[in-house]
């Protein structure tokens, strides 16, 4: 397995209304995806007329950004101006790419403009070292991926983040539909991308035990979630056409309902881990 994707709308946290809190939630779940490889988090843009959905698709993406942003970049990365006051609740992921000692071929750095001139900010043992390098049209200060093969430093594209030499996940904001995400997903990963729905309509994971470890032996495994106020099908009825396989993992559930921060991991845990990694 290559690459973890973990996908969910963009009203996921439009239950958290105290911005604290919600700041809170998102670290605990930067730490869970942490904890077990995720490579891309994906935030999808949920159209639903209660809420300012593209405005908490993007805060999501901010809050886990800063968390995956490494100690010593987080003033470049969020200079004052894009800093928010609730990062303060937010905990620390501490994986190894934010740990000092760690190096290796594959980790962050920082774009950034000075002076006119773009420049890529990178950890060298002890030391951030420039290096100026020709525009690229992203927006800054922004996070990268980088790895250096044969003495020569790239910038990579964060779909090229894989399990292997984890540096942390790269959270993305995409601004259009369910239905959209999983065509291109598919367009760009071909027939190595499984996409696994979730939702208490699916079938029981006991059930699909051997067809789920099937699919998950693919390289690429995009886990699909639905938010609290509507499932994947409310959100995107056409969906089932579009998934190899919709899966309740909690078929025994006690809970009258399991809130999607909390299945998020769970599942991750469960289908990833238990069938792939045992």
């Amino acid at each position: 397995m290559e690459r973890i994707i973990i996908a969910f709308p963009s009203t996921v946290t439009s239950n958290l209304r105290f911005r604290p809190i919600r700041a809170y939630a998102l670290g605990q779940l930067a730490r869970w995806l942490g904890l077990f490889r995720v490579t891309q988090i994906i935030v999808f843009y949920d159209p639903d007329p209660l809420f300012d959905s593209h405005g908490l698709g993007r805060y999501i993406v901010k809050v886990l950004k800063y968390c995956v942003t490494p100690p010593w970049f987080k003033k470049m990365v969020f200079p004052k101006p894009l800093y928010d006051k609730n990062f303060n609740y937010v905990p620390p992921l501490t994986i190894q790419s934010h740990q000092k000692a760690w190096i290796k071929n594959r980790s962050w750095g920082v774009l950034k403009k000075e002076k006119g001139k773009v420049v890529l900010i990178y950890r060298s043992n002890s030391k951030l070292v420039k290096k100026e390098i020709k525009d690229q049209k992203i927006k800054y200060p922004s996070l990268v991926p980088i790895e250096k093969r044969e003495n020569k430093l790239y910038t990579l594209d964060p779909f090229d983040l894989t399990v292997e030499n984890y540096i942390g996940y790269y959270p993305i904001y995409f601004n259009k539909q369910i239905n959209k995400l999983i065509a291109d997903l598919r367009k760009r990963f071909g027939n190595s991308l499984t996409v696994i729905g979730t939702s208490r309509k699916g079938k029981p994971i006991n059930k699909v035990r051997n067809k789920l470890k099937r699919l998950l032996s693919r390289k690429n495994i995009l886990i699909l979630f639905g938010g609290p106020n509507r499932g994947l099908y409310e959100i995107e009825p056409s969906i089932k056409n579009k998934l190899d396989i919709t899966v309740n993992a909690f078929p025994n559930q006690q809970l009258k309902t399991i809130h999607t921060l909390e299945a998020i991991p769970l599942c991750v845990l469960e289908m990833v881990y238990f069938f792939s990694f045992q």
